[in-house]
């Protein structure tokens, strides 16, 4: 097990205290941790079994990670703002890894901190999207998986040289392609949960989005370039095609229409901040290919 952290002496202990509890016992627990300045590291080595210290990024950090992997035939990834929600947590994602020997990863299904959701709009809109996402891809294939709160066949992760440092905070996607490409089966769990501790605003979740938008114009550029009908998705109509739906959504469901509009200037705030970060990608490459060489 991998957990990654960075300043996260409020949370990781509720995180490793969640993996001490799991009924499966054949683990190993290594945090890597990306230079922390508070206490986080003194509170990793009450229930680590290994510290590593790294370079800070998802990317980075997964993979240093992955490298102490030496014998597991499979690694679950978790951040150190996240937990499992029951103690059969991993036994559950296990089992529906090794039911299909075509499937290399298996992600829980990640929800929003019940607590967290109690007093804060924004993470109950977080929560609700995450919840419609899952129900629209029930019996789906699934293409895109966030790794940080799944688990992988280790040999898949070997086969494509493991996590690409330079994926940044598009390392789910980055991943995800890869895997996809080489034929692999990705899955979404039918029932093992991991709670996510939202300790942000909805502006710096703006600021992560538009980041992880100019880390993702790398990931698709590396890839092959972006289709027509991906470069579609990201246009303004289509954005607020998308927003629009989800907010009738959230209103249908739960008959408020100052929630619904709030969803869906969550939706339309998030995807337009991530739209611009790969804009803000593809201008900064055209306007380094114009410069002509000194």
């Amino acid at each position: 097990m991998i957990v990654i952290s960075l300043n996260a002496a409020k949370t990781i202990e509720g995180t490793l205290q969640s993996l001490c509890r799991q009924g499966y016992n054949d683990r190993e627990t290594i945090v890597v941790d990306g230079g922390s300045a508070d206490s986080t590291v003194s509170i990793a080595r009450q229930y680590a079994n290994k510290i590593v210290v790294s370079e800070p990024g998802f990317a980075v950090q997964y993979e240093a990670g992955r490298k102490e992997v030496t014998v597991s035939p499979y690694v679950l990834l978790l951040a150190s703002d996240e937990y499992a929600a029951s103690d059969d947590f991993i036994e559950t994602l296990l089992s529906e890894l090794i039911s299909d020997e075509e499937v290399v990863a298996v992600q829980a299904r990640l929800m929003v901190d019940p607590e967290i959701t109690r007093r804060s709009m924004f993470a109950r809109a977080e929560q609700y999207r995450y919840s419609r996402t899952y129900s629209s891809l029930r019996g789906k294939p699934l293409h895109y998986l966030m790794t940080g709160c799944a688990i992988f066949r280790t040999s898949a992760l070997e086969e494509i040289g493991g996590f690409r440092e330079n994926s940044a905070e598009s390392v789910d996607s980055d991943i995800s392609i890869r895997l996809v490409e080489r034929g692999h089966k990705l899955k979404l769990s039918d029932k093992a949960v991991a709670y996510h501790i939202l300790d942000e605003t909805m502006l710096q979740s703006l600021r992560k989005a538009f980041r992880g938008g100019k880390s993702y114009f790398f990931v698709w550029r590396t890839a092959g370039g972006f289709t027509d009908e991906y470069v579609r998705s990201i246009t303004p109509p289509f954005i607020l095609i998308r927003a629009a739906k989800m907010g009738v959504a959230s209103f249908l469901d739960t008959h408020s229409l100052f929630f619904s509009a709030f969803v869906f200037l969550d939706v339309l705030s998030g995807y337009a901040a991530f739209s611009l970060g790969i804009l803000a990608s593809w201008l900064s490459s055209k306007l380094h290919r114009s410069v002509p060489p000194p």
